[in-house]
């Protein structure tokens, strides 16, 4: 009896493995940037050392993938000007930061290349507008707070953080669903159209193991084997549409 009942029990549904890219669209990148460039109109935050750092922030999500704690935790002397690298460092229960709720790295420590135009942002932040706040230099945090009042100078808290993106999705229709970690899938999806544009690309295993190097996953969890199923969907998506916008002749009027 137990065996019916438990034959006929309706089974739990797992979770849709496929890929939650053909349902989200898209992220408008130009539409981005152009939001964020200093001394745009459309750029929601007010004053320019604000409008400075928080493009410096989303080149850095954009351009990296990194999470919002591995961010938070950068440090100017994280930064290696001469070879263009930053490292990614675990600071858990750090005596330097003084936030009540410290910013976490979940992810491995890495290093991570840097283009010579993030660089010079990186380097033009830290010089131009973070050097100059009062109280900036007590700690070794890269993003500090510019508004001024009791907190200026202090390093860029969660709750900072979030107001940020808060703002940004509240000031135009086509960011209302903007996440920072968007840009985290975002990164993948360019590395896999990367790959797939090489004449000679790595191996499926080597590409694995690239990606898990530059997020920070261990090797061999499979988090990259998800991304390379996303990105070949995607690939099956658009030419599952090809070939029915090249096969099918559907007629002007379906019969009744």
């Amino acid at each position: 009896m137990l065996e019916a009942i438990a034959a006929r029990r309706p089974r739990k549904k797992s979770r849709n493995q496929s890929s939650v890219e053909l349902k989200s669209g898209e992220i408008d990148v130009d539409h981005m940037f152009e939001t964020i460039r200093p001394g745009s109109s459309f750029n929601p935050w007010a004053g320019h050392q604000n409008q400075i750092r928080n493009r410096l922030v989303f080149f850095l999500l954009y351009e990296l993938g990194i999470r919002r704690g591995e961010l938070l935790n950068l440090r100017c002397d994280d930064f290696d000007f001469s070879s263009n690298r930053v490292a990614i460092i675990r600071r858990a229960d750090d005596t330097a930061d003084p936030r009540a709720e410290q910013p976490l790295v979940k992810t491995n420590e890495r290093l991570l290349p840097l283009h010579d135009s993030l660089a010079k942002e990186v380097t033009n932040y830290i010089i131009t507008v973070r050097n100059k706040t009062p109280n900036a230099r007590r700690h070794p945090y890269l993003f500090v707070t510019h508004k001024l009042g009791p907190t200026v100078g202090s390093p860029l808290t969660i709750a900072g953080y979030k107001k940020m993106m808060d703002t940004l999705r509240q000031s135009t229709p086509q960011l209302a669903d903007f996440t920072g970690h968007k840009f985290r899938h975002h990164w993948n999806l360019r590395f896999s159209e990367l790959m797939d544009s090489l004449d000679n690309p790595p191996s499926e295993a080597v590409q694995d193991q690239m990606r898990s190097n530059a997020m920070g996953w261990r090797q061999g969890s499979g988090t990259a084997a998800v991304y390379n199923k996303r990105f070949i969907e995607r690939k099956a998506h658009e030419a599952g549409m090809n070939l029915q916008e090249g096969q099918i002749k559907l007629p002007r009027e379906l019969p009744l």
